[in-house]
């Protein structure tokens, strides 16, 4: 367990994203770059998360704690090798 958990979710500025069955609302979403897009930083507990979404996403989990941290990209549906 850590201290601070934290979900980087970005979307097309025209797509919906649903955590735990609850649609974020626009107001936690900010637009960048050419305004195509759109980009929010959301703190999470700790455990497992759902997200769904109308369109591709792209999605940045992280966390630290005293002298400590991790980070990785989450959602890469990879395909299991030892099947």
């Amino acid at each position: 367990q850590y201290e601070f958990d934290y979900l980087t979710v970005i979307a097309p500025i025209a797509g919906t994203v649903t955590l735990d069955t609850v649609l974020l609302e626009e107001s936690v979403f900010k637009a960048f770059g050419d305004g195509s897009f759109k980009v929010a930083k959301l703190p999470i507990a700790d455990g497992v998360h759902h997200l769904t979404a109308s369109a591709p996403v792209g999605l940045f989990v992280y966390g630290y704690d005293s002298y400590v941290s991790y980070g990785y990209p989450a959602g890469l549906d990879l395909e299991d090798l030892f099947q």
